[in-house]
């Protein structure tokens, strides 16, 4: 995989994961990253961090994280 597709697949991973702990965090708990990039997470929130990329992310950044010029 060339290194900057890694490095934008390794960023989407984590920002994925983010999401999905988040998400089982109540609406008024602050996370830290620590936190946040230590939460385990099952595939049923992967593919709702999917979803959340899909709809609010993939226009700019791509649906292949493949990002736009400029």
């Amino acid at each position: 995989m060339k290194p900057a597709l890694c490095s934008a697949a390794t960023s989407t991973a984590m920002t994925l994961v983010a999401f999905a702990a988040v998400a089982q965090a109540p609406d008024n708990a602050v996370m830290s990253n620590d936190a946040i990039l230590s939460a385990s997470v099952g595939a049923d929130r992967i593919a709702q961090g999917k979803v959340i990329y899909e709809t609010n992310c993939a226009s700019c950044h791509g649906v292949s994280l493949e990002g736009q010029p400029d």
